[in-house]
């Protein structure tokens, strides 16, 4: 198995704390830039991209690190093509999982409770089988009242 290291928190300076969607796509960005570098001094074969395109392994160009078209779904096949590129498919998902914990790690530490905000909205992030989403704060709020407002749990002991 390659030794593969991930970038320390030396090198990636913490920004203090996001305040915008944007911020949260610039910073996981420039992390993924990194690993990107770190994985580029292993010797790799030519490997397709999600976008049908060849390309050296470990090489990642700046429009595929800014896939964040979709805010809901942040750059998981960027995961996974590091991890297929530097280590093979039998270690790509262990390497993804490490880079997905280890970013989600450093935006906990970026991330105020309740202070990523975009055109007035409230967000926080989550993740969930392995995708990166900002949610919104009030939407999840609108589920929790609904779940509140549909549940009647059953009286216990009652005849």
């Amino acid at each position: 198995m390659t030794n593969t290291t991930l970038p320390s928190k030396k090198q990636i300076a913490h920004p203090g704390f996001l305040s915008s969607a944007q911020d949260v796509a610039n910073y996981v960005a420039n992390y993924l830039r990194g690993i990107a570098e770190e994985l580029s001094v292993h010797s790799c074969e030519h490997v397709k991209t999600p976008c049908g395109e060849t390309r050296l392994s470990g090489y990642i160009m700046q429009r595929d690190t800014r896939s964040f078209t979709d805010w809901n779904n942040i750059a998981r096949e960027i995961f996974l093509h590091l991890g297929f590129a530097a280590l093979g498919s039998v270690h790509a998902v262990a390497t993804t999982a490490l880079v997905r914990s280890e970013i989600w790690h450093l935006l906990n530490l970026s991330l105020p409770p309740g202070a990523l905000s975009e055109n007035g909205q409230i967000f926080y992030v989550t993740m969930r089988d392995g995708h990166f989403r900002l949610k919104s704060v009030a939407d999840d709020t609108r589920a929790v009242l609904h779940v509140r407002a549909v549940y009647k749990p059953a009286l216990l002991g009652t005849r």
